[in-house]
């Protein structure tokens, strides 16, 4: 069982947390060696809040989160019984495995992950969203994902969500907890070495 260690309440609280590991939202781009050595390169400098912020915040990622707090969170808890989440958990495999599920069900151990998009859902879960998602199966120990996907034209949805049950890979569940392991060694050698 994974454990709470922020609320999500307080962002700058959430931001220095989630700091202290391995997320699942930065393992899709750290799969290769050359994304691991930006990884560590951008962990080990981290930029201030309102930096990290600015560049993170777009239209089209703040758009998305409007939708998630507004209509997604409400409609997934409604069918599928996943609440809306905000907080940040860690791995009992390693307590530097960090995750944010964009859902989750404590009882019934399922979590969720809302996308927005302007392309129609995807024939194929894109290979980004399904190390992310399985990165938060390995955080939050369970064996799927829903996946939530709603296209949106010029912000307006033009559809109502479509859902996906995601099971992971086991080969590719392993090789990201290898990749976790990794990281963190190359950060803490890091850290070491200066």
């Amino acid at each position: 069982m994974p454990t709470m260690i922020d609320d999500g309440t307080d962002p700058e609280r959430w931001h220095m947390a989630h700091g202290l590991g391995i997320s699942a939202s930065s393992i899709p781009k750290a799969m290769t060696p050359a994304g691991r050595r930006v990884f560590v390169h951008n962990f080990l400098h981290p930029k201030t809040l309102d930096a990290s912020v600015s560049k993170r915040m777009d239209v089209y990622m703040a758009y998305g989160r409007q939708r998630e707090d507004e209509f997604i969170g409400a409609w997934i808890e409604k069918r599928f019984d996943i609440a809306p989440n905000k907080a940040l958990f860690a791995s009992d495999i390693n307590p530097r495995f960090l995750a944010t599920p964009d859902g989750w069900d404590p009882i019934l151990r399922q979590i969720a992950e809302f996308k927005t998009s302007t392309t129609p859902p995807p024939r194929t879960i894109k290979r980004e969203h399904r190390d992310q998602m399985t990165a938060q199966c390995i955080v939050m120990g369970t064996e799927r994902c829903l996946y939530v996907h709603e296209q949106h034209e010029d912000f307006t949805p033009v559809n109502m969500p479509v859902t996906e049950w995601f099971y992971p890979d086991p080969e590719r569940r392993l090789q990201i907890i290898q990749t976790m392991e990794i990281l963190l060694f190359e950060i803490d050698l890091a850290k070491a070495a200066a």
